[in-house]
């Protein structure tokens, strides 16, 4: 009888492990769902040029602290202002800030990691996300981010 039980112990851990990981797995994929239906009503829009305000809060390179405003011109960010301030953001460091494309990037990271804290907000009519809270590890410091966005307005759409 003994030796049944010890037979058993191995499947029922199994069981157990597989239980969780499908609750998690539906966690996990109805916000995987989220983003890309999101996403879709984002792309529907076939905006290729836009501006929009960026603020972002972490410990991070960029000067986002300070709300910017940000203008994507083919894809690609064409300008950094810092609002309430005169002058550009040097050309070099354009890069260390996002486009619309690049903060669903950063939200699919956030559940392709299962980030211990995950919270998005979408704009409920074009899909893109207002608001990203992330903390991939909340054991780890200097992580966590917010980023939100607003006044966001199309230059040029491709449809």
């Amino acid at each position: 009888m003994r030796r049944r039980t010890l037979q058993l112990v191995p499947l029922v851990s199994l069981l157990l492990v597989s239980a969780c990981s499908a609750f998690d797995t539906d966690e996990w994929g109805e916000r995987r769902e989220a983003n890309e239906r999101a996403r879709a009503r984002w792309e529907a829009l076939g905006a290729t040029s836009y501006s929009f305000l960026y603020r972002e809060s972490c410990f991070c390179a960029t000067a986002a602290y300070t709300p910017v405003a940000i203008t994507v011109r083919n894809g690609a960010i064409e300008s950094v202002e810092m609002v309430g301030r005169d002058g550009e953001i040097d050309p070099t460091a354009l890069s260390l800030f996002p486009t619309i494309d690049q903060l669903f990037e950063r939200v699919d990271a956030g559940i392709d990691e299962r980030a211990d804290r995950f919270d998005v907000d979408y704009h409920p009519r074009d899909g893109y996300p207002v608001k990203i809270v992330l903390d991939f590890r909340f054991n780890t410091a200097d992580d966590e981010s917010t980023a939100s966005v607003t006044d966001l307005e199309l230059i040029e759409a491709s449809l």
